[in-house]
Parts: structure tokens; C-alpha cells; sequence
């Protein structure tokens, strides 16, 4: 084991002891929301198809989202990188 890994651990087990659910629990549920996200995957697809529009959106609301992040995250760095820079 790296110790790293035995680090978090160690910092886990006190969550893993208070949030003791039965393995039954944890597979019924991952088992549950694979399936959900299949489905809705496939219902939009279907949308997808029928209206192509909707796929227009998501790219420009994709698209947004990462100018903003690039934006603002320049913000946050820049003047660190123009310091060392020069």
C-alpha cells in the first residue's frame, strides 16, 4: 500500500464508521442510477434527434461556460504569471 493511499484512508474511516450502510444498499442504488442515467441518455437522444436545435444550445451553453471559466480564471492567475514572467 503507498502511503499516501493509507493516509486517506485514515482520514476516511471515520466517515466510512458513521455512514455504515449495508453493501446490499450501495449496489441496489449504483445499480439504480446507471440504469436512470441510461435512460435518460437515451430519452435525450431521442430529443436530440427530433429537434436539432436543442444540441445548438447546449454547445453555445457549453461554449459560455468555458470562456467564463478561462475569463475569470485568468483573473485569478494572471497577475501571478505575469510576475513570473517578468
Amino acid at each position: 500500500m503507498i502511503a499516501g493511499n493509507r493516509a486517506m484512508g485514515e482520514k476516511l474511516a471515520p466517515v466510512i464508521v458513521t455512514f455504515s450502510v449495508p453493501i446490499a444498499v450501495l449496489f441496489i442504488g449504483l445499480t439504480f442510477s446507471v440504469l436512470l442515467m441510461g435512460t435518460a441518455a437515451g430519452f435525450v437522444a431521442k430529443l436530440i434527434q427530433r429537434y436539432h436545435w436543442i444540441a445548438w444550445i447546449g454547445l453555445f451553453l457549453i461554449l459560455y461556460v468555458a470562456l467564463k471559466m478561462i475569463w475569470e480564471g485568468w483573473h485569478q492567475v494572471g497577475p501571478q504569471v505575469m510576475y513570473l514572467m517578468g
